[in-house]
C-alpha cells in the first residue's frame, strides 16, 4: 500500500529535482503559463517522480499492455486528428468521427486542437524561416547553433509561445464549427481523467484494487506515455527538419526530412519530408517502404462511413 512514508520520499524526489534547477532555469519555470506548466512540465515531474515508486515494482506484462494501448490512441488522436484532419483538413469526418479525434487528441494531453493546428499552419507558412514557430534553424529571426537549435526546436520554443495571437491569425474557421468550440471547454478535464484512469483499468486487470496496482497504471498509461509521446512528437521538429539526420525524397522550400528511427514511435508521421512535400495529402508514404498505418485506417473508416473525401497525392 501506498504508505504515508512512500509519499513523503516521492515529495523528496520532486524537491530534489527543483534544486537541480539553476537559478535561470526556476525563473523559466515559475514564469511558464499555467496551460503549458500542466501539458509539459507537470506530467514530466511527476513522471520522475513516480518513476522511482514504481521502478522498485516487477514488470508485469498487464504495465505494457496499458502503456501501448493509451499510447497509441493518444498518438492516433495527435497525427490523425490535430495533424491530418484539424490543421490540414485531409478529409471529411462525420460528428461522431470529429468528437472521436478531439477526444483521442485530448487524451494525449498536449495543447488543445485549436492550438495545435495554428503553430502548425504557422509551422508551414514559415517553414525554417524566422517566422516559424519551431525551427531549429531560427528563432524569432535569429540564427541558432545546432544544439541551441535542437533544445529550441524540440521543447523551449513552448515557452515563449503568442498562443492566443497564433490563433487569431491561423485557425479563425475553427469558430465556425460551434460543437468543436464547445468541445474545447472539457480538453484540460479530459486529458487528466486519461493520466489517472489507466490505473485503475490496470488494478482491474490485475484482480486487486490496491495503490501498488493503480499506481503502476497511472505511471505505465498516464504519465509515462504522455513524457514519452510528448518527446516523440517533439522529435519531428528537432530531428525531422535537420538534413544531417534523416533523408529527403522531395526538394521541397525547407529542411525536413524523414527519419525511420523515428516510426516505432510515431508511425507515417516519421515520413515527414514525404509529409511537406504534400502537406494535405492524409498518406505519408510515397513509396512501398513507407509504411504509413494511420492512413490504412482512414481507409477502414471510410467503408464505415465515418470518414470522407480522403486526399492521397500519392494513389497510383
Amino acid at each position: 500500500m501506498l504508505s504515508y512514508n512512500r509519499c513523503k520520499k516521492i515529495g523528496v524526489y520532486v524537491k530534489i529535482f527543483l534544486m537541480s534547477l539553476t537559478v535561470e532555469q526556476k525563473d523559466k519555470l515559475l514564469g511558464i503559463k499555467p496551460r503549458f506548466f500542466f501539458a509539459i512540465m507537470l506530467p514530466f515531474i511527476l513522471c520522475i517522480a513516480l518513476g522511482f515508486y514504481v521502478w522498485k515494482l516487477p514488470f508485469v506484462w498487464q504495465d505494457f499492455f496499458i502503456f501501448f494501448v493509451f499510447y497509441q490512441i493518444a498518438l492516433f488522436g495527435i497525427s490523425v486528428g490535430n495533424h491530418r484532419y484539424f490543421s490540414h483538413k485531409s478529409f471529411k469526418a462525420t460528428p461522431f468521427f470529429e468528437f472521436l479525434l478531439f477526444f483521442t487528441s485530448a487524451v494525449a494531453f498536449q495543447t488543445p486542437a485549436i492550438c495545435w493546428a495554428a503553430v502548425h499552419r504557422k509551422h508551414h507558412h514559415h517553414s525554417d524561416k524566422g517566422e516559424d514557430p519551431h525551427s531549429p534553424y531560427f528563432k524569432e529571426g535569429r540564427a541558432l547553433s545546432f544544439w541551441e537549435g535542437f533544445w529550441h526546436a524540440h521543447v523551449m520554443w513552448i515557452f515563449g509561445l503568442d498562443t492566443l495571437g497564433i490563433i487569431k491569425k491561423y485557425t479563425q474557421d475553427f469558430y465556425h464549427n460551434e460543437r468543436l468550440v464547445n468541445w474545447h471547454r472539457f480538453h484540460m478535464f479530459i486529458g487528466i481523467s486519461f493520466l489517472i484512469i489507466p490505473g485503475f483499468i490496470e488494478a482491474a486487470m490485475l484482480g486487486e484494487f490496491s495503490s501498488d496496482n493503480i499506481l503502476r497504471g497511472i505511471f505505465w498509461g498516464g504519465l509515462f506515455r504522455v513524457m514519452l509521446l510528448h518527446n516523440a512528437v517533439f522529435l519531428i521538429n528537432s530531428w525531422g527538419c535537420h538534413r544531417g539526420i534523416g533523408y529527403r525524397r522531395n526538394e521541397t522550400n525547407d529542411q525536413s526530412t524523414n527519419n525511420p528511427l523515428l516510426f516505432p514511435f510515431i508511425l507515417g508521421e516519421a515520413w515527414h519530408n514525404n509529409h511537406h512535400g504534400s502537406q494535405t495529402s492524409a498518406n505519408n508514404a510515397q513509396r512501398a517502404i513507407d509504411i504509413d498505418p494511420h492512413f490504412w485506417m482512414l481507409k477502414g473508416f471510410e467503408k464505415l462511413g465515418w470518414v470522407s473525401d480522403i486526399k492521397d497525392a500519392h494513389k497510383s
